[in-house]
């Protein structure tokens, strides 16, 4: 499920800085495509010119935008541009001032079937001050501070206000707690997004798949990071009395993905790869006889090839991992 990630707040709240930053942060957890929308781009979009002599009419520029058609024009790029994106499937972070239009980015989400994350960031009056002095955004201090006011107030930022006066960019990342400032969610969006899925290292599910036997299956629990191994219904296992908990347990949640079972993972084809790649005709020989996976292990430890050869299975089942991360929508690490 995509993700639209409102960030609102007055001026020198720091909105623009936080949102390129959180977009990377992300990107980097979710190895999601992410798009950043900044409010203010499609402001500076209007150019005007220096001699205006012969644009004005009865003492009135002939081409006069209200601030209030500003403010308009830019929303609908932003929406626009949202959607599209969205569209994508890619997640999306915005940054721009929300006062009345909430609802118009609540609609937004339904439409795409997308989680609403909306964060206010505010600072106190003082951090304000100092910030758009020190960047020579004197004449903004008035309206900020108003802003700020107003914001700080409105019922319906309650819970979703976060002050960062003191933080560095890196401090707020690490404090926000996403699923806090979920917003507008239908009730199954927002039992989805109750609890985040643990990022797994890829050496994790390298190992699992490495440890995976036949008439077994192995599933990880996306919430706590566990592996559960439980033995195939129709399998030869003698007792499956002492795994009809477990098993009962990943049938009735939602938070248990089977790994790549040992069929899935196509050893032979890994072999044949590393033959070729070797350019061995014995170990291709091995690979056409009786007991093939056998002969070819063997045919390797007398070539002395048996390491190099562990180790090619090993990067293939990391390449196979981090198709299943992506297909399962899972955060991976490589370390």
């Amino acid at each position: 499920m995509a993700k639209i990630i409102f960030i609102s707040g007055a001026c020198g709240c720091g909105k623009s800085t936080f949102a390129d930053a959180y977009a990377k942060y992300l990107v980097q957890q979710n190895h999601k495509t992410c798009y950043v929308i900044h409010g203010d781009d499609f402001h500076k979009g209007f150019v005007e010119p220096e001699d205006k002599g012969g644009f004005f009419v009865n003492g009135q520029a002939s081409d006069q935008i209200l601030w209030e058609d500003i403010l308009r024009f830019n929303r609908d790029c932003m929406i626009a541009t949202a959607e599209r994106a969205l569209d994508q499937n890619f997640d999306v972070v915005i940054d721009y001032v929300i006062e009345d239009e909430l609802p118009r980015v609540l609609a937004l989400a339904a439409r795409q079937h997308a989680v609403l994350y909306y964060i206010v960031l505010t600072a106190d009056a003082e951090e304000i001050e100092r910030r758009l002095r020190s960047r020579g955004d004197i004449d903004l201090i008035d309206r900020a501070l108003f802003l700020k006011k107003k914001l700080d107030a409105m019922p319906e930022n309650k819970g979703h206000l976060y002050n960062n006066t003191g933080k560095t960019t890196d401090e707020a990342i690490a404090e926000i707690v996403l699923d806090r400032f979920a917003i507008g969610c239908s009730n199954d969006s927002i039992s989805e997004t109750k609890q985040v899925k643990k990022t797994i290292p890829i050496k994790t599910i390298v190992d699992a798949i490495e440890e995976t036997m036949d008439g077994w299956q192995q599933f990880y629990n996306t919430i706590t990071g566990e592996v559960e191994s439980v033995p195939d219904y129709d399998s030869d296992y003698a007792d499956m009395s002492e795994f009809e908990d477990a098993a009962a347990k990943i049938e009735d949640s939602d938070d248990y993905v089977r790994l790549p079972s040992q069929y899935e993972l196509h050893e032979y084809n890994i072999m044949e790869r590393f033959a070729e790649e070797k350019g061995n005709t014995v170990l291709m020989r091995a690979l056409h006889g009786r007991r093939p996976y056998r002969t070819f292990k063997d045919m390797a430890i007398d070539l002395g090839l048996d390491q190099e050869y562990y180790a090619f299975r090993t990067k293939a089942y990391g390449e196979i991992a981090r198709e299943w991360c992506r297909e399962n929508e899972i955060p991976y690490a490589e370390k």
